[in-house]
């Protein structure tokens, strides 16, 4: 193999590994930020359900103070009875609905959360395969120079030849 064969076979190795390194660190990079953007909407759900929480109990307080105000001015006394059992169901619903909504956003949270998770495995996972395949790339290379004689400049004896320099690789 000629000096310049061997040369375009190690440049050729160093840019096959250089760009696996390179595409192991953008996709990377391309992960954290898919995994930065699901904590930052984990956040978003869980203020989004508070937010939503708190407009159901204010919904609730302005229902039940209507439905008092229409069965005291029926005459009805909203203490005992029935009127009594219906405010205090009609509480107990609307706390209901407000615990769901906050269910619901904390299950929303989970969600983000496990993608955040999955993305950031998934993000050293790529710069792990980017290293090996560079590795790989470069074994494959020295793998190919040895399978076609591995010398600079002249080819290498298959039997002992004492006009061969073994350390130079070639014949003086």
């Amino acid at each position: 193999m000629t000096w310049f064969a061997t040369g375009a076979m190690v440049v050729s190795a160093a840019v096959t590994a250089a760009g696996a390194i390179s595409e192991g660190e953008a996709s990377r990079s391309a992960h954290n930020t898919q995994a930065d953007l699901a904590r930052q909407n984990a956040r978003i759900a869980l203020r989004q359900g508070a937010e939503r929480e708190a407009a159901k109990r204010r919904q609730a307080a302005m229902h039940t103070g209507k439905l008092q105000a229409a069965i005291g001015q029926s005459g009805i006394d909203i203490t005992q009875g029935s009127a009594a059992g219906l405010v205090a169901q009609s509480a107990t619903n609307a706390e209901l609905d407000a615990l769901n909504i906050r269910y619901d956003a904390s299950m929303a949270r989970l969600g983000y959360d496990r993608t955040t998770a999955t993305e950031r495995a998934t993000a050293a996972n790529a710069q792990s395969s980017g290293y090996f395949k560079a590795v790989a790339g470069i074994a494959s290379s020295v793998a190919s120079y040895s399978a076609s004689g591995g010398t600079f400049g002249g080819t290498k004896p298959t039997t002992f030849d004492p006009k061969f320099d073994y350390g130079q690789g070639g014949y003086q």
